[in-house]
């Protein structure tokens, strides 16, 4: 009988960590997920975000503030303003629909607006960065 009680221990253990793992990737406002990519809308504006298969994390600031941050890509839009690798690529406001798609591209309704070699510094030392980590 112990060997159950600590099996029944272990897999509702497992289960809240899968439960509040869900939580955390599904808490994005008017998110529904298909396959690799996130389709939303917060703060007034949609985004599709096609997901990195290595690492992604999105997170949505209560203001309306939406940051996307993968191995070579980082993305905010915050205050009316959308930025890419730390660097302003101009603004966006309710209405707009922002994309990240699968090849790591940033469109704002359908205009290019930054990528991986945006903020080419920046990213070569998050590139780096990265690679260092995975390495451990």
């Amino acid at each position: 009988m112990m060997l159950t009680s600590a099996c029944q221990k272990r897999n509702f253990l497992v289960a809240l960590l899968v439960c509040s793992l869900f939580a955390s990737c599904t808490s994005l406002k008017s998110s529904t997920r298909t396959g690799g990519v996130v389709e939303q809308t917060h703060g007034g504006i949609k985004y599709t975000l096609h997901q990195d298969p290595r690492f992604v994390r999105v997170d949505k600031g209560k203001n309306g503030s939406l940051s996307y941050d993968s191995p070579e890509l980082s993305m905010t839009c915050e205050n009316g303003r959308l930025v890419v690798n730390g660097v302003y690529c101009g603004p966006v406001k309710p209405g707009d629909h922002v994309e990240v798609t699968d090849t790591q591209i940033v469109r704002v309704n359908g205009e290019h607006r930054g990528d991986i070699t945006t903020g080419s510094d920046i990213n070569r030392q998050r590139i780096q960065q990265s690679k260092l980590e995975v390495m451990r």
